[in-house]
């Protein structure tokens, strides 16, 4: 028994509240070293809860818009961390200024000075694309008899007479260029 009564003191299975003379300091005397740990543990403990619970401010909520927080507190806040998309600029140094003018100096003595050459503006209605000719004549020879022509040449091997008089005729005027 005498042992059940020590683990329920070390392990503190009976509630830990602060009396009013506790809180005074009359029993305080009394109290272990391990005990007065443990109340102040405990008291240390119901004040994060407390605090844990109760309302935060408008900095600790996340994304807040104006309406919900007091107005100008961004002001009074002071040390905001803003991301600058952008990088800083340069701090400008005697040593920087001096060898801005040093590199300056020897490019005028080399003749160096990176001439840009001026683009005339292009026209903005323009179209860059090469244009195809477009007939908007109606074809005399239907697709079927231009899928028929290809594929007698092609596949067949059958040339018409038409395309052979053609052909004839080009070889004889291409004689009387060459006897010239």
């Amino acid at each position: 028994d005498e042992e059940d009564g020590n683990n329920e003191a070390f392990f503190g299975d009976h509630d830990v509240d602060m009396d009013s003379s506790a809180a005074d300091g009359e029993d305080a005397v009394e109290l272990s070293t391990h005990e007065k740990r443990k109340l102040a543990l405990a008291q240390e403990i119901e004040e994060l809860e407390q605090e844990a619970l109760a309302e935060k401010s408008w900095e600790l909520k996340g994304e807040t818009k104006g309406r919900t927080r007091p107005k100008n507190s961004l002001l009074e806040k002071g040390d905001l961390d803003v991301d600058y998309i952008s990088k800083p600029a340069p701090t400008i140094t005697e040593e920087s200024t001096q060898s801005l003018e040093d590199i300056i100096r020897q490019r005028i003595l080399d003749n160096d000075f990176d001439d840009v050459e001026r683009r005339l503006p292009m026209a903005k209605d323009a179209d860059y694309r090469p244009k195809a000719e477009l007939s908007v004549e109606k074809s005399k020879v239907g697709l079927a008899e231009e899928y028929e022509k290809d594929f007698n040449e092609h596949v067949l091997g059958y040339t018409p007479e038409e395309e052979l008089k053609r052909s004839k005729e080009q070889e004889e005027l291409h004689g009387m260029f060459m006897d010239l």
